[in-house]
């Protein structure tokens, strides 16, 4: 059975951008992955104007892959693909729904992106089901907004409150289609599951926009096998954010550092630090303590830190009704998030009370 990997939503507006640069990956990483066919859900760019000026790079990039790429178009994208171009060596678009492609046993249906209605949505799905074979794998590219619970449109990215091809996992339930690979939604990997197959969302292989946080993925599987993710080591952002602990006797230079570590080298990290610190036993004031940050992150260019939203409580904490508090609260050897909540409790009526 063919190995697929499945993506969308990469809105290549300029040659040589981390967009781009998330194209060319996905091309590696289907060469090494050993892929039979890449395929994307919609939005490969971000406008149609993009097609027109950067089909010749398309062309130059895909061709040669090694490997099929199936194109669906998208809400931003759906007017780059009429006139016949040609896209490439091995590119197909599919603008007609009833014109299936195929790869080995497994056919491939798609409904590009249209400004409908669920009902009428539904109806052209059902047409579809209808004509999808038996005895085969049926694979449907889908573009549009899957309408399920604590599923919030802000995963989406930029696209403000206009519905996009909505549809509910349901309508699927007595379909003819073993996977749904669709897009839209950029920001995380997500498959649910109905009776006839998978439904999958793989998020945009490139943060967009800062929407987009954590490393990106793809899906890659094997047809007849569950969706999975797959890492890839491309743009992104991410945001890390540091509390401190006035009652601490760590560092907090050390916990940055520690929280940093686990950053990937492709992001672009947003460091935010919050809460309280004891300045007098650090010996730093809140000036000396953002140098200090400032100088542990300067060796690396992709970290950018948020103006402080922390506060030396150092007077506070050498009041003598605090370390009282303290005695007590200690004694009653509570949970330590209770300890911590409640501390946190106390500084900030005592910081309301002096102010």
């Amino acid at each position: 059975m063919p190995m697929i990997m499945h993506t969308g939503d990469l809105h290549l507006r300029e040659y040589g951008d981390e967009r781009w640069e998330s194209l060319q990956h996905l091309l590696e990483a289907g060469k090494e992955q050993k892929i039979d066919l890449l395929v994307i859900s919609g939005d490969l760019f971000d406008r149609h104007i993009d097609a027109e000026k950067l089909a010749n790079r398309f062309r130059q990039a895909v061709n040669g892959a090694g490997f099929p790429v199936f194109i669906l178009p998208g809400n931003h994208d759906r007017e780059a693909y009429g006139g016949g171009r040609y896209f490439g060596e091995g590119v197909e678009v599919i603008t007609d729904p009833a014109v299936p492609l195929e790869c080995g046993d497994v056919v491939f249906w798609g409904l590009p992106y249209a400004p409908l209605e669920e009902s009428e949505i539904i109806k052209r799905l059902h047409a579809l089901s209808e004509k999808a074979p038996g005895g085969k794998y049926n694979v449907l590219l889908f573009h549009g907004e899957l309408l399920e619970p604590r599923f919030s449109r802000r995963d989406m990215g930029e696209e403000g409150e206009q519905r996009y091809m909505p549809v509910k996992l349901s309508c699927f339930e007595n379909l003819r289609f073993d996977y749904v690979l669709a897009g839209h939604y950029h920001s995380n990997f997500r498959i649910w599951q109905y009776p006839a197959g998978y439904y999958v969302y793989p998020g945009s292989p490139v943060s967009v926009t800062k929407r987009e946080k954590g490393r990106r993925k793809a899906n890659l599987f094997k047809i007849g096998d569950p969706p999975r993710e797959h890492f890839l080591d491309t743009f992104h952002f991410e945001e890390v954010v540091v509390e401190l602990d006035p009652f601490s006797t760590k560092n907090p230079l050390e916990r940055i550092e520690k929280e940093l570590e686990g950053t990937h080298p492709s992001s672009l990290v947003e460091l935010r630090l919050k809460g309280f610190f004891n300045g007098e036993a650090l010996g730093l004031d809140e000036r000396g303590l953002m140098r200090k940050v400032h100088q542990a992150v300067s060796p690396r260019n992709n970290i950018r830190v948020l103006p402080p939203e922390f506060k030396d409580i150092s007077s506070i904490l050498d009041d003598r009704l605090t370390e009282r508090f303290m005695e007590k609260l200690n004694e009653r050897m509570e949970h330590q998030e209770f300890q911590k909540n409640m501390r946190d409790m106390f500084v900030q009526a005592l910081l309301e009370a002096k102010s």
